[in-house]
Order: structure tokens, then C-alpha cells, then sequence
């Protein structure tokens, strides 16, 4: 017998049979639309406010010139926790926050209403999904996320959070990209239905 060929054999089908895991693996990726992760702790500067969603964009201006004045440094994408829902109240009751990642300042544990603060945004566990299109459809990706949460048991930890990786301002609507998250309890993962 032949240790060398019967070696290289041995190889080959280990490379083939990582290839194909590989290649499903993939296959699966795009097939799936729901992930979890962990975050990671970040030092925000913050903006809690009540009212409708119209208002988004003068408190994230207010807030940005806030950042600017301090010399604080942006560390990361925009970010918006929402405490309720319009199903829920109206739309002078909605209370929401946005949150800007920052270097360059200290927390201070402020929480008043439409007054700019620093804070340590805590590490979450959540179950999160991309949208990719104009903001009045993320509904759509958020009731994805709450469908695959349901099948799957996890019991919500937390309050939604959009991140925004895109500037409404350069790109297209068809074009903004937006994370969705679902905080969540961690727990064991096996028979996930993705």
C-alpha cells in the first residue's frame, strides 16, 4: 500500500469536505436575515426627548452641535432607542433617545429631558437584522426581527434600537442602511429557525 497516496487522498477529501461547509455555510448566510451578537460598551453623548418622530431630526442637529461645541469626537454611528410605540400613545407621548458615540468626554449620568449628557451605553444581547431602504419601511424589518424572536423563544430585554449607517443627507432613500435591534435574554442556541 502506498502511505503517500492514501495521505494525499486523506487530504483531499478533508479539503473537499471543508470547501462544502464552506460553501453552505455561505448558502445559509444569505438565506438567513436574522443574527445575534453581543455590543460593545460605548460612551454616548445623548438626547432624551418626548414627542413625535418629526422632531428626530432637530434634536439629532441640536445634539450634533452639542458634540462639535465640546470638542467632543463622533466614535460611531447614530443611534435611536425607542421606549414606546405609536400603536401604543400618540404621537406627543412618544418618548425616544438619540445617542452618538464619543471620545473625549466623561459620563456624568445625565438623564433630563432635551438636555445634552454623556452616559456608558451598556453591552446588550440582541437579535438584530439590516434594512436596507427609505426609514418609513423599517417597520417591515422590525416585525421580521419580532417574528423570529417569537419562534424562537427569546424572552425581549430592552427597548429597539436603530443604528444608522447612512447619511440621509448623500444617499438615496432605496440606498439608507440601517440595523435593527432586539435586545434579548442570552441563553443556548440549539434548533434555531433561521
Amino acid at each position: 500500500m502506498n502511505w503517500r497516496r492514501l495521505t494525499a487522498f486523506v487530504v483531499l477529501l478533508g479539503v473537499i469536505g471543508m470547501y462544502t461547509c464552506v460553501l453552505a455555510e455561505e448558502g445559509a448566510t444569505k438565506k438567513r436575515s436574522v443574527y445575534l451578537k453581543n455590543t460593545e460598551p460605548r460612551l454616548v453623548a445623548t438626547i432624551k426627548h418626548q414627542g413625535p418622530y418629526d422632531d428626530i431630526p432637530g434634536v439629532v442637529v441640536k445634539l450634533m452641535a452639542g458634540i462639535e461645541k465640546g470638542n467632543h469626537l463622533q466614535a460611531g454611528p447614530m443611534m435611536i432607542i425607542y421606549f414606546n410605540s405609536p400603536q401604543n400613545v400618540s404621537a406627543s407621548e412618544l418618548l425616544w433617545e438619540v445617542l452618538i458615540p464619543v471620545v473625549n468626554a466623561e459620563a456624568t449620568g445625565r438623564d433630563d429631558m432635551d438636555k445634552m449628557g454623556f452616559k456608558v451605553f451598556d453591552p446588550m444581547f440582541v437579535a438584530y437584522a439590516h434594512h436596507v431602504g427609505p426609514y418609513e419601511k423599517i417597520g417591515e424589518t422590525f416585525d421580521k426581527v419580532f417574528d423570529w424572536i417569537e419562534v424562537n423563544k427569546y424572552p425581549l430585554s430592552g427597548f429597539p434600537v436603530e443604528v444608522y449607517w447612512s447619511d440621509p443627507e448623500t444617499t438615496s432613500p432605496e440606498k439608507l442602511v440601517t440595523e435593527v435591534w432586539l435586545p434579548i435574554t442570552e441563553r443556548e442556541t440549539p434548533g434555531i429557525k433561521r
